[in-house]
């Protein structure tokens, strides 16, 4: 897991990316703020929660019963932001779907 999710936000990060820039190009405004609120989120996710989550579940493993409650809390946050994604992603393929048909 410490492998598969850094480098699956690192594809978030680089598709997403490459897509806020197409959609400036088209002048698509809402799908380019909810592109860079995407980007961003798998960001964060990849830089900052992912090397926390990993830092509270090795001293979760080592007894350290804060770090329980950390893990979990950071843990949610991550998944959290990973659904958003994805309902963000849907709901720009549904907004796309009806201006253009």
């Amino acid at each position: 897991l410490r492998l598969v999710f850094p480098r699956m936000f690192l594809f978030g990060i680089i598709i997403t990316s490459l897509c806020f820039l197409l959609s400036i190009l088209l002048n698509n405004n809402l799908a380019s703020i909810l592109l860079a609120i995407i980007t961003l989120s798998f960001f964060l996710n990849r830089n900052y929660l992912t090397p926390r989550i990993n830092k509270y579940r090795d001293e979760e493993l080592e007894g350290n019963q804060l770090a329980v409650t950390l893990f979990k809390r950071m843990h949610l946050l991550s998944v959290l932001l990973f659904v958003l994604n994805f309902v963000l992603l849907i709901s720009i393929m549904v907004i796309n779907y009806y201006n253009y048909n």
